[in-house]
């Protein structure tokens, strides 16, 4: 007979998809998207996030909530042969700085000197804020302070930061020593003989 014929197309799976970009070191509970350049003949994505991170897609973007564990995004493209192999991207969660440990310097201090305040460096801190009394004077963004005490005593404040917020403040009160007063008036004679012993 006369011959019949079929043309046949081989189909694959998918190439692996390309580098996903996205921050991998974002902010804990904030929203964050993870994308990739779609992949030629894929018909949908398949997308895997970290243990407590939420968020679902099946298209070449997804736009996920930050838990607090670090993992892994990865992602694969699917047609109706299957799937491609996995990409993959290490992620972190970043959190606010825990509160600062105790504020170390003078208490009392005297008016009108040079103190030097400090804290114990505080883990995934970027920078510090210090506030103090309305009349004292100095500022640092690291974990200590050198400043002029003014006339009267108050709190001292610092707070640590990141990108993701500050910690919550540590605080010392400090209280003002102030110069004696006048002695009272010496006793003791004030006409005085010669190699005499007095009080």
């Amino acid at each position: 007979s006369a011959p019949q014929s079929l043309a046949i197309t081989v189909d694959t799976v998918p190439p692996m998809p390309g580098i996903i970009s996205g921050n991998t070191n974002p902010c804990y509970q904030s929203s964050q998207i993870f994308s990739i350049i779609p992949v030629e003949g894929a018909t949908d994505y398949t997308w895997t996030m970290p243990f407590d991170w939420n968020g679902t897609s099946n298209t070449a973007s997804i736009n996920v909530t930050v838990g607090n564990n670090a993992g892994t995004i990865t992602v694969t493209a699917n047609d109706h042969c299957g799937s491609s192999i996995a990409r993959t991207m290490a992620v972190n969660s970043v959190f606010s700085p825990p509160t600062p440990g105790i504020i170390s310097g003078n208490n009392p201090v005297c008016i009108n000197s040079n103190v030097i305040y400090s804290i114990d460096s505080v883990s995934e801190a970027t920078d510090y804020t210090w506030s103090l009394p309305s009349t004292w004077n100095g500022s640092s963004p690291t974990n200590t302070i050198s400043v002029i005490t003014g006339n009267t005593g108050g709190g001292i404040s610092v707070i640590a930061n990141n990108i993701c917020g500050s910690s919550l403040p540590q605080a010392l009160i400090v209280a003002m020593d102030s110069i004696p007063a006048m002695p009272s008036a010496i006793i003791g004679n004030n006409s005085v003989c010669e190699n005499s012993l007095q009080t």
